[in-house]
């Protein structure tokens, strides 16, 4: 299994959850110091914006019997629209969506032959618009938008499934959350108290919790479980 964003913090959570549960573990990530404590998995660091590093990785991984890749990497991108620069905007874009089918194309083969899953990890910002977040929900409509498209009538190759994680308990999260905040002139506590009243379960997801779902997801055969699955504590209803 191929995990990439492995040194964030759904990454990381599927990685040490897929070595519990006894996968083997590819963990891909930008910058190799933040793979360096992770134990029982091969690790393997590069920039998945690049051409050459997907052709590297396509040939790491040709000629294993690949069963399932998670596409968790990502970065954030709240903050105030009328701040928002061409710079930045072309960041979020290509990291958060244009990967995705990339990365997706240099795995295809060896998951079309295992019979495996494609798991991209959107967010429930690709499900509903949210303030001070535009650039952010347009990469992630982008990846749910494409892994619908890809699932449409699909009857081969790897089945391709989105998992949108409603606000979890991350340092991305944390950073999304103090930016969106400031945008809106408020503390990051008034913040919170105004976002867990929207969400029935009234508190945010564990890292296990989404990690445990996007496995669930990753290691379903085909028509076993939903193309799209929010797991949002009821604040988005899907």
């Amino acid at each position: 299994m191929l995990i990439t964003g492995a040194g964030g913090g759904i990454g990381r959570a599927i990685v040490e959850l897929a070595v519990e549960r006894g996968y083997g573990v590819i963990a891909h990530d930008l910058k190799p110091e933040s793979l360096a404590d992770l134990r029982g998995v091969e690790t393997i660091t590069g920039d998945l914006t690049s051409k050459d590093h997907l052709r590297l990785l396509s040939r790491r991984v040709a000629d294993e019997p690949l069963e399932a890749v998670v596409a968790s990497h990502g970065i954030a991108g709240a903050v105030a629209l009328a701040d928002v620069d061409e710079r930045r905007s072309r960041a979020i874009l290509t990291i958060n969506a244009s990967t995705v089918p990339a990365l997706f194309e240099a795995v295809r083969e060896p998951l079309t032959r295992s019979h495996g899953a494609y798991v991209a990890v959107s967010s429930q910002a690709s499900l509903r618009a949210e303030r001070e977040n535009a650039v952010y929900c347009a990469s992630k409509w982008a990846v749910t938008g494409w892994v619908r498209a890809m699932a449409a009538g699909q009857a081969e190759g790897p089945t391709v499934r989105a998992l949108c994680p409603g606000r979890t308990e991350t340092p991305l999260f944390v950073a999304a959350t103090e930016a969106i905040a400031a945008a809106q002139g408020q503390t990051v506590e008034a913040y919170n108290k105004d976002i867990y009243d929207l969400i029935p379960l009234r508190r945010f997801a564990t890292t296990r919790e989404t990690a445990s779902l996007a496995l669930y997801l990753a290691t379903q055969p085909r028509g076993a479980a939903p193309t799209v699955v929010a797991n949002s504590g009821g604040e988005v209803p899907f």
